[in-house]
């Protein structure tokens, strides 16, 4: 099988070799220190989520309620079905 031009097996593999080498000696060296700098920031990110999570939902919920009375009220002006009241009983 022939390679693509401009592969070098020798020179490709032992720079492969050697970057592998390298991020598994200094992967537990630096990892580390890339976490501490970026926790505070994905914790951010994530707060900020949730309360646009939480905001999105009250709007929503917000909204059906708007849509029934809405509805409600449509049904009302056209005539439709009226709840139903109570009697008074008449006191004798």
């Amino acid at each position: 099988m022939r390679l693509p031009a401009g592969i070098n097996l020798s020179t490709d593999f032992g720079t492969g070799v050697a970057v592998g080498l390298g991020a598994s000696l200094l992967g537990p060296i630096v990892l580390p220190m890339v976490g501490a700098v970026f926790r505070p920031v994905v914790k951010a990110v994530m707060k900020g989520g949730m309360v646009l999570y939480e905001k999105g939902r009250t709007m929503a919920a917000e909204t059906v309620e708007t849509m029934e009375d809405l509805a409600a009220e449509v049904k009302s002006e056209l005539g439709g079905p009226k709840p139903k009241k109570a009697k008074a009983k008449a006191a004798a």
